[in-house]
């Protein structure tokens, strides 16, 4: 059996006369209980109603969606919220910082990908680090990078206070993207990371393939980045990738 309010809308796209008459209108709401079906949709902060879903799609309570109304009372929700994929969660930039904090929305997002684009002051190639909400414990972050620069590739493995994920240069081009896995739950945090350190002289460019995890669990909410004797300036995203 098909969703009648489905099929109102596609017979007034195909010309139907007397839905043509109707007056629609568009409005928001926002789900205030996603666990009933249908759920229930508040389009003015007090008064809630039930409506259905088209296109299958998945609604989360808080989230806003967009409703289209037609015969008074009669409600359809035009689009759904959130779906499984990769969402925008910030973007900002660094200014001559050797040091800096980026925050993660806490056991919302199952993999987050920072990705870092700009240059040190000098001295490059710099190790490039990142750690978890801050925290410094002794041996918690252990991570390995393999190297490649000129003829030769050459891996390390770190055990510390951050992780090492790649290598910025003071030529612009740097590129550094991490992406952490079970970032929505009580995790070891696994990780990879890429990074492509371009110079002009070939004996001074590096290209980074990283990983690694933490020691003992922990529910991330930030990731703190940095480079070693030197500072950044440059641009980042943050991306999460929701399943629901």
């Amino acid at each position: 059996m098909g969703n009648p309010f489905a099929d109102e809308l596609i017979a007034a796209k195909q010309g139907d006369p007397k839905l043509r008459e109707l007056t629609w209108r568009v409005i928001t709401g926002t789900v205030t209980d996603a666990s009933v079906d249908p759920p229930t949709i508040s389009t003015d902060g007090s008064l809630s109603i039930a409506t259905p879903i088209l296109g299958g799609a998945v609604v989360l309570d808080d989230d806003p969606v967009l409703i289209l109304s037609a015969r008074g009372t009669r409600i359809v929700l035009g689009k759904a919220g959130r779906q499984s994929g990769w969402e925008h969660i910030d973007a900002g930039s660094v200014s001559a910082q050797s040091s800096w904090t980026i925050n993660v929305p806490a056991t919302t997002f199952k993999r987050v990908r920072v990705t870092h684009h700009g240059t040190v002051a000098s001295g490059g190639p710099i190790g490039f680090t990142a750690r978890v909400n801050g925290d410094t414990t002794a041996s918690l972050h252990r991570s390995a990078l393999s190297t490649f620069h000129t003829d030769q590739a050459v891996t390390s493995l770190v055990t510390g206070t951050s992780w090492s994920i790649g290598f910025a240069n003071e030529v612009q081009g740097t590129t550094i993207e991490l992406l952490i896995s079970n970032a929505d739950a009580l995790s070891a945090v696994p990780f990879q990371s890429v990074s492509t350190a371009w110079h002009t002289a070939e004996s001074t460019m590096r290209h980074a393939l990283g990983s690694g995890n933490l020691a003992s669990t922990r529910t991330i909410s930030s990731i703190e980045f940095g480079v070693a004797s030197s500072t950044f300036t440059g641009d980042y995203t943050v991306e999460g990738y929701r399943v629901v």
